[in-house]
């Protein structure tokens, strides 16, 4: 509500704040001022890699051998008990949204501001999916909110369309890498693949341990004549 050019919070907004106040993902604290999505403290313990200028890094290594990857990049290393690890758990288990599209916007500053033609060339970003099983459960796909905020930051559009998830595998966690290869074999479908031909895609996933997941999808997309695909996550985690 505005009123004389400033504005006022819906009561009931207001009341909740007041009995519910809104905490930062990373450390538990009141946010200040509720339009926050994280707090400057947070913030700025986030723990960057540098991968926007150095094009030979961790997670590219993981991708050498497909020759239709032209780049991949992790915005943070993803270790235990840091903000950032929070905030991922607080994402995908603790129905925190707003958490998706605020990462996606910190990352694409991040990399730009490293190299500004890190996203040239690039047409559509393409979330991993998650099953329709597992996206009733947990009501949103973290990957495509974090896409989301990219697309807020790049101008380039999410796609959704084309990329499925077929099959509802279980959690990667505390898997080894062979189970983790098994564990995503066949799991994704391409539909009207060739309405990608020619395209250069960015890939978006939250996390990335031995790259597994990533590579299944690249296995129905990489056949696509002329496709290229770069690959963006917000994490990358040791093996």
């Amino acid at each position: 509500m505005v009123h004389g050019g400033i504005v006022i919070k819906n009561p009931f907004i207001y009341i909740l704040d007041l009995f519910y106040p809104p905490l930062c993902p990373g450390c538990g604290n009141v946010l200040e001022d509720a339009a926050l999505v994280v707090c400057q403290e947070c913030r700025n313990s986030l723990p960057l890699t540098e991968h926007a200028v150095y094009p030979d890094n961790k997670v590219s290594g993981l991708f050498t051998d497909i020759n239709k990857v032209e780049k991949a990049a992790a915005f943070c290393h993803y270790d235990h008990d840091t903000a950032f690890y929070r905030m991922i758990h607080a994402l995908k288990y603790y129905r925190q949204p707003q958490i998706g599209v605020w990462l996606g916007k910190e990352a694409a500053r991040h990399l730009m501001s490293g190299n500004p033609q890190w996203f040239s060339g690039i047409d559509v970003i393409v979330p991993i999916p998650l099953h329709k099983k597992r996206l009733r459960q947990r009501r949103y796909n973290q990957s495509e909110l974090i896409a989301e905020g990219i697309c807020k930051e790049t101008g380039i559009a999410v796609d959704t369309r084309h990329l499925l998830r077929v099959v509802n595998n279980p959690t990667q966690t505390q898997r080894t890498t062979d189970e983790r290869r098994a564990n995503t074999e066949g799991i994704f479908a391409l539909r009207y693949g060739e309405e990608l031909r020619g395209k250069h895609i960015l890939l978006v996933d939250d996390i990335v341990t031995t790259g597994s997941t990533l590579r299944s999808a690249l296995s129905v997309l990489t056949p696509v004549r002329g496709l290229h695909v770069s690959i963006l996550t917000m994490g990358e985690a040791g093996k």
